[in-house]
This record gives structure tokens, C-alpha cells and sequence, in this order.
């Protein structure tokens, strides 16, 4: 009996497709079902070309997780800009003023020697025994404030208190602005300046008969007035000297960052800007008469007038604003960017809060 038994044959190993085998095989996995490609390609074809993308990812018995389908990035939602909310003022008399110290403690004055202060929740009137309007507000801290109005109304603050200051003058003044306690100005018609020393108010001359509108500055040395006819003054420390607009609109407005960078408005929707060595018109997309300029930084100002216009400066452009009154806006300040009252006609107050 013969015990030898011949070796068991070895499975042979499939010759592997020709090349245009191959391709076609590729091209009927890569396009059928998932089912396809697993009968017509090698398990160990499978795992390599769906890493490489070649089959579809879905294809059934891999053991790689479904491919997410990319989905475009969202698109970016503008920010929107915070409404400008009405706030009960408690009269019906214009107003032509807004200054404050800090959010809790603003003013506004007008007509009918109107005043009122803003403590944070309501604006409650505050007696003066003045009778004339009053045209503008400023001041160096709660107990040192400056009102000044028509017929020379000059009117000061003490923190308890508004009391008149005497001046000698009967013509209207229209603006104020200083640098401390001992350095305010005050302007107006036929172009009359007063300054303020700490004790007494003193006429200074001035080289023009223009109504002085607006006045700002950046130091006691470098003080800007404007008024009818494009009316621009500099003060340098020693005299008021005029200065070419390029503009013979009337100037209502100033206010600025630097002494390279003061925007001055008025009617037609003019505003210029000064660069530290001339006066720029820059467009404003609207012909109504601007009142009043404020802002944060150069890239954040806001300019306010006739109808309710408001407009706003991002640093390349002046956009209109929707205010949601018409009544002429006379008056801007704030204490930051989402923080800015406008006061204006028939009592009207404005806050942009967010």
C-alpha cells in the first residue's frame, strides 16, 4: 500500500486585468451602484479608491465614513444700525443744544430760555428766570456750564444753580466753546467774540460783521469760528484771522478729531473738511441745511439738520441715516458710539442706544 499522498494544490492567484480591463472595470464601479463596484473590484481595490475619490463614498461594505457634502460658508449678515429711539423732552418749545459731562448728566437748552437735565432716566426743567433762547451749551465739568442765547443772554451753572452773567452786549450769541474754567469763547452776530477769563467776559475783535454760527477747537491756541458766506476765522493765540472755505454757503456746524481734521456744515448740505492746511468740499448726497456735527473718531461722526436728515461719516463716505421725525435737527452729542442724543424742533429728542 503505498502511503505517499501528493501535496494539496495551491489556490492560484488570479492574473491581474489587463490594463484595458482594468480601466474598464474602474470606469463600471466608479459609476454604478456600491453593490457593482463590490462584485467587479477586489476587496483590496476598494478601501484605496475611495480615499482617492475614484468610487463614491457611499459605496456599501467600506468601513470609511460617509464624506460630508461641502456646503457653501454663510453669508455675512450686515450689522444692523441701532435706531434712533424719541425720548419725552416735556416741552414743545425748540431746542438748539445738547452738552453733557457724562451719561447721566446732559443738557439741552432753547427757546424760551428753555433748560433741561438728563439724569439718566427722565429730562426734567430747570428754572433759569430767563426769558430769551437760548442757542448753545458748553462746559468743563457738573458744576461749570455755559449758556448763551439771544439779546447777549450769557447764563452759568454751579452745580446748584443757573444764575446770568453780566456782559455789556445786546446781540445773539450763538455759540461757545473753551479749554478750561478760565478760557471759554462765545460768538454770534455782527461778528462779536467775548472771551471769558475766570472773572469777566471781555469783547475781543474780530475783522468781520458775519454771524458766527459755530465754534471749535483743539487748544487755547488753535480755536475755529464759522458763519454766513462761508465764513471761516482761526484764532492762533493773539487774533482771529480769516481763513479761505472755498464755499459761500453759511456755516452752521464744527467739529473735529485733530487739528488736522475738522469738519465744518451748513446749508445745501455742505460739509468741508480741513486737513491742516486747506478746506476740502466733500459730497453729502443731500441738500438739506446741516445743524450740527458730533463723533467719536475720525471714522464715527454724525451730522444732523432740516427734516430729520442725519448722516454719518465711516471715514470714506457720508450716509444718510433714517431718524424717524421730521422735524429740524439742531443739536448732537454723546458719550460714546452707542450712546448719541439730537435735539431739535417742537422739543424733540433723539437717543441712538443699541
Amino acid at each position: 500500500m503505498n502511503d505517499h499522498h501528493d501535496p494539496p494544490a495551491s489556490e492560484e492567484t488570479p492574473a491581474p486585468p489587463s490594463p484595458a480591463r482594468r480601466r474598464l472595470l474602474l470606469m463600471l464601479a466608479a459609476t454604478g451602484s456600491a453593490a457593482a463596484a463590490e462584485l467587479l473590484l477586489p476587496a483590496e481595490w476598494m478601501a484605496p479608491l475611495l480615499r482617492i475619490g475614484v468610487l463614491p463614498v457611499h459605496a456599501q461594505g467600506s468601513d470609511l465614513p460617509p464624506t460630508e457634502t461641502p456646503t457653501a460658508p454663510p453669508t455675512a449678515t450686515p450689522t444692523p444700525i441701532p435706531p434712533w429711539i424719541p425720548q419725552n423732552s416735556g416741552t414743545s418749545a425748540a431746542l438748539h443744544s445738547l452738552w453733557g459731562t457724562e451719561a447721566n448728566n446732559i443738557w439741552a437748552v432753547g427757546d424760551a430760555g428753555t433748560t433741561l437735565q438728563w439724569n439718566g432716566t427722565d429730562w426734567s426743567p430747570q428754572p433759569n428766570n430767563i426769558a430769551a433762547a437760548l442757542h448753545s451749551l458748553w462746559g468743563t465739568d457738573t458744576n461749570n456750564i455755559w449758556a448763551v442765547g439771544d439779546t447777549g443772554a450769557t447764563l452759568q451753572w454751579n452745580g446748584t444753580d443757573w444764575s446770568p452773567q453780566p456782559n455789556n452786549i445786546s446781540e445773539t450769541l450763538h455759540a461757545l466753546w473753551g479749554t478750561e474754567v478760565n478760557n471759554v469763547w462765545a460768538t454770534g452776530t455782527n461778528g462779536i467774540f467775548l472771551q471769558w477769563d475766570g472773572t469777566a467776559w471781555t469783547p475781543r475783535s474780530s475783522s468781520t460783521q458775519e454771524t458766527l454760527h459755530a465754534l471749535w477747537g483743539t487748544e487755547a491756541n488753535n480755536v475755529w469760528a464759522a458763519g454766513t458766506n462761508g465764513t471761516l476765522l482761526q484764532w492762533n493765540g493773539t487774533d482771529w484771522s480769516p481763513r479761505p472755505s472755498s464755499t459761500q454757503e453759511t456755516l452752521h456746524a464744527l467739529w473735529g478729531t485733530g487739528a488736522n481734521n475738522i469738519w465744518a456744515a451748513g446749508t445745501n448740505g455742505t460739509l468741508l473738511q480741513w486737513d491742516g492746511t486747506a478746506w476740502t468740499p466733500r459730497p453729502s448726497s443731500t441738500q438739506e441745511t446741516l445743524h450740527a456735527l458730533w463723533g467719536t473718531e475720525a471714522n464715527n461722526i454724525w451730522a444732523a439738520g432740516t427734516n430729520g436728515t442725519l448722516l454719518q461719516w465711516d471715514g470714506i463716505a457720508w450716509s444718510s441715516r433714517p431718524s424717524g421725525t421730521q422735524e429740524t435737527l439742531h443739536a448732537l452729542w454723546g458719550t460714546d458710539t452707542n450712546n448719541v442724543w439730537a435735539a431739535g424742533a417742537n422739543g424733540t429728542l433723539l437717543r441712538r442706544a443699541p
